[in-house]
């Protein structure tokens, strides 16, 4: 029985490795597989697959700005206008049944608006690191139209812990270090109550990915000035580990009682 799990456990692993590894060179920091994660449960509800759709013309988007495609920019952004289009007009005045109660939804609307109409002015303005830098903010803001679907407390933190990591990215475009090391330090709390509350039973996946964070701690703290330029690819490393750590608290869920050494990934 235990091998027979071992093996959904390993298979489900590995196509999320590779989805994981898809989005992440794809969407650079714009985290889809957490809004995937979100809406789950009815990935075909209307509201989930415009949610998702924006959210991946957003991130290519944020991909093109990374990268310094600019011959992407004008189309990427007229993709993701189209999307916002049919969003909005479609939940800006009814919220989806899930959020009828939800008494900021109006706001929410309002704000996700403002931020693109902000990202369309630094494109206009030709300042594309504060576009991308906005593209990051979005990304974390569109997990609070979730707020009041009722979801579990585990997954609000998987929430807060994915703004963290769009925070740390954006305070190492603006080059504050001291601002990564505070959100790193944010984000390793919540990381231990997330935990404990599986029971430790996590802690392989749980301590690479401390560990990761502490190559990016170590790396600024030595020399922020000489150093900063390192952490994109540190920063990408940490994020991949904590989605695997967030991977095995979802699926041992489903499968009580596997340890984390059933994990392809054991350093």
């Amino acid at each position: 029985m235990i091998l027979k799990k071992s093996k959904f456990f390993l298979l489900f692993l590995s196509i999320f490795f590779v989805f994981s590894a898809f989005q992440i060179d794809r969407l650079s920091a714009c985290d889809d597989s957490l809004l995937r994660l979100l809406t789950a449960e009815n990935p075909e509800d209307e509201f989930n697959k415009c949610i998702i759709d924006f959210n991946q013309k957003l991130g290519a988007l944020g991909t093109a700005l990374k990268n310094n495609d600019s011959s992407q920019y004008e189309p990427m952004l007229q993709a993701l206008m189209t999307s916002w289009l049919a969003f909005s007009n479609r939940y800006m005045v009814n919220p989806p049944s899930k959020a009828i109660n939800d008494p900021q939804w109006k706001e929410k609307m309002q704000e996700s608006a403002k931020m693109i109409g902000q990202i369309r002015k630094m494109i206009a303005e030709n300042n594309f690191q504060q576009a991308h830098e906005e593209a990051l903010l979005m990304n974390s803001y569109l997990g609070r139209f979730f707020e009041n679907f009722g979801i579990t407390s585990e997954k609000k933190s998987f929430l807060i812990c994915s703004q963290l990591f769009n925070e740390i990215e954006s305070a190492r475009i603006k080059e504050n270090s001291s601002e990564m090391l505070e959100k790193i330090a944010s984000l390793s709390e919540i990381m231990k109550t997330l935990f404990k509350d599986s029971g430790n039973s996590s802690e392989t996946h749980y301590q690479n990915t401390l560990r990761s964070l502490d190559e990016i701690k170590n790396s600024i703290s030595s020399n922020p000035a000489d150093n900063l330029w390192k952490t994109p690819k540190l920063l990408e490393n940490a994020r991949e580990k904590f989605q695997l750590f967030r991977t095995f608290i979802i699926a041992n869920k489903w499968f009580p009682g596997i340890s984390s050494e059933t994990s392809p990934e054991k350093k």
